[in-house]
């Protein structure tokens, strides 16, 4: 095999590897929906049926909940909505649309590093780095916006790097059109994308010298981004809190944003302090794997001796949390996402520098315990992640709504008998959205809802927790729950 084969065979392997990471179990783990997940499901596929939302809004921008104090944002819904349409709706499709997301940002990473590395091997290494990421494979799993800063980031930073390369305005064009839609992917990119966007503005500037051919690609960057923050003042009167939470931002002294910033920045923070957010908490595991932190270290070393470009990423990979004071956001790992495409890329110079450093001492065992300390790390996490956090507490509670099971049994058997489905009514109301989500993907019409003291009319399946009705022969025990049995008449 040549060298080229060998490479895109080891490309397919850690592509493969990435896509099992992110559905092994991808129903049972998490091991149910929560209230955002219904929501956004619910949503989604309401609008691919009919194009409106619960609310019966026609393609709304912005979907108020059901609880009406939180609106979703348009980028997952929508695209769940479009995939659902075209693929048929299921809890598996509407879980896979993260899982696109998050494959799409595995490639962008082998693409950015492809540029900027020589040696193809190394970007091999980058996508696997992003790939095992703990809070790349919580957030992928979970059906919220969490993921999709990795997408939109790294899609930014491939085209920007293509412009630096290429010198080719339409890269700009493009990477402000990233830049604005990801705006209005997950709520906490309000305070990154301004960020992104003045650094972009300063690497463009650097390039050209400072002198007068900045401008003109200043000017389309600019021009690009102008509607996306034009429509702002439109969208909060129409969608009241939709963009800021109509919050004010904190006036304090460079010590408050300081403080965020550095909570945010440092070690701990990216790689041991657990997730405050319940559907998020791995306990000892941050967002990133502990074991690649001499990596991340002597990748910044690296890149910060060499071009501008390099020193660029560098920039965006400290500077990126710098506004997070204006949200008040510590111990979030989830909303680190945007900083993994990157942390990988610095990794991965940080392991060419062991290999291709001529004055480092003790390479081959530094390298032999570097393999060691990352395999033992990645096997511990998936340990934990796939076989005990499933089964914590903290987490049934967190993802509550895990009655999945019972209405694709619902329907399974209905359709298969041709029996007319009801369920209980406690089973139904409990957990609302998420089931109203699975009633549209699993029954061609509303299921009838039965009350306690009801008799079953004839020709009926009932979903419920009694074990046995008079007019009623028990079909048999729901799989995985102790308390649901499907009754049925004849």
């Amino acid at each position: 095999m040549t060298s080229t084969g060998l490479h895109y065979f080891l490309f397919f392997v850690v592509l493969v590897t990435a896509f099992f990471c992110f559905t092994f179990k991808l129903l049972q783990i998490p091991p149910g929906l929560e209230t955002d997940e219904g929501s956004i499901a619910y949503n989604s596929i309401l609008i691919s049926q009919n194009l409106r939302d619960q609310n019966k809004r026609f393609l709304p921008f912005f979907i108020l909940s059901s609880d009406r104090v939180d609106w979703k944002q348009p980028v997952l819904i929508y695209s769940s909505a479009i995939f659902l349409k075209i693929f048929g709706a299921s809890l598996t499709g509407f879980k896979l649309v993260n899982v696109l997301y998050s494959i799409g940002a595995t490639l962008l990473i082998y693409l950015i590093a492809r540029l900027l590395i020589k040696e193809k091997n190394y970007a091999l290494f980058a996508m696997a780095l992003y790939a095992i990421s703990p809070i790349v494979i919580s957030t992928t799993r979970i059906g919220n916006e969490s993921i999709l800063p990795a997408f939109f980031g790294s899609l930014w930073l491939l085209l920007i790097t293509l412009y630096y390369k290429k010198n080719q305005n339409s890269y700009l064009f493009l990477g402000a059109l990233a830049l604005g839609i990801g705006f209005y992917s997950f709520k906490g990119m309000r305070i990154i994308i301004p960020v992104w966007s003045i650094l972009t503005i300063f690497l463009i500037a650097i390039k050209n010298s400072f002198s007068k051919t900045s401008l003109k690609p200043i000017l389309i960057f600019g021009l690009t981004m102008a509607p996306f923050a034009l429509i702002i003042p439109l969208l909060e009167s129409k969608y009241p809190g939709a963009i800021f939470d109509r919050s004010s931002i904190p006036i304090e002294g460079y010590r408050y944003y300081l403080h965020y910033w550095l909570a945010n920045i440092n070690l701990y923070a990216l790689f041991s302090e657990a997730d405050i957010g319940k559907i998020y908490e791995m306990k000892y595991f941050g967002a990133m794997l502990i074991s690649t932190m001499p990596l991340l270290i002597l990748g910044i070393y690296a890149l910060a001796i060499k071009t501008t470009l390099h020193r660029f990423i560098l920039a965006v990979f400290f500077l990126t949390p710098i506004l997070f004071g204006i949200a008040k956001s510590t111990e979030y790992g989830h909303r680190l996402v945007s900083l993994v495409p990157l942390y990988s890329l610095i990794s991965t110079f940080g392991i060419r520098h062991i290999i291709v450093s001529k004055h480092f001492k003790y390479k081959q065992l530094s390298l032999i315990l570097l393999t060691l300390f990352i395999a033992f790390n990645s096997l511990d996490f998936f340990n934990y992640y796939f076989f005990v956090y499933p089964k914590q507490i903290t987490t049934q509670k967190a993802f509550s709504n895990n009655y999945y099971p019972l209405f694709l049994d619902l329907s399974k058997e209905s359709q298969a008998r041709n029996l007319e489905p009801y369920i209980q009514s406690d089973l139904y109301f409990g957990h609302n959205d998420a089931n109203l989500f699975y009633e549209q993907a699993y029954f061609k019409k509303p299921i009838n809802i039965w009350k306690l003291g009801d008799p079953m009319p004839p020709r009926s399946i009932l979903l419920t927790q009694l074990n046995h009705l008079d007019n009623a022969t028990t079909l048999r025990n729901v799989s995985t729950f102790p308390d649901s049995y499907l009754l049925i008449t004849p």
